[in-house]
């Protein structure tokens, strides 16, 4: 085989090989993203046809991705005067469960202590409805919280 093809050839394979790895690299992201939301979606229809803790664990992951890729918000927000357990707080819960809030994809809170104690509530919601959040946290509140944001 003549030097001038077998030079072709190779410069031939690293257009081809650089191309690729120059494609993978601007679609990554995107298919990371669209990767999560899939598997995050069939851990939850799982989760709920058979209640098994692993797919719930499974779909938490994926969710976490997401916030790492940007793609979801978590937040940590503390209440000052909304405390549990309380009718407010109880009102507050009532409205996450009937969605009467902005849309979220997940929500836990825990009570630090054992009597009336402010609630922290962990939040994960689509970055498009950040300021709605706020505003409906602080409103439940009625006071100036604490937010630790993880875009």
């Amino acid at each position: 085989m003549p030097i001038r093809l077998k030079l072709s050839i190779v410069v031939g394979l690293i257009v081809v090989v650089g191309t690729a790895l120059a494609l993978l690299i601007i679609v990554r992201e995107p298919l990371q993203i669209t990767w999560h939301r899939y598997q995050m979606k069939q851990a939850w229809n799982e989760h709920c046809r058979s209640g098994n803790i692993s797919d719930y664990r499974r779909w938490r992951s994926h969710l976490e991705a997401l916030v790492e890729l940007g793609q979801v918000t978590k937040i940590e927000y503390r209440f000052h005067d909304l405390q549990q357990p309380t009718e407010e707080s109880k009102r507050l819960f009532e409205d996450f469960h009937a969605r009467n809030c902005p849309p979220y994809l997940n929500y836990y809170y825990a009570q630090l202590g054992t009597g009336p104690e402010p609630i922290v509530l962990t939040l994960w919601y689509e970055p498009a409805f950040h300021d709605q959040w706020i505003t409906f946290l602080k409103q439940a509140d009625k006071a100036t919280a604490t937010v630790e944001t993880r875009p």
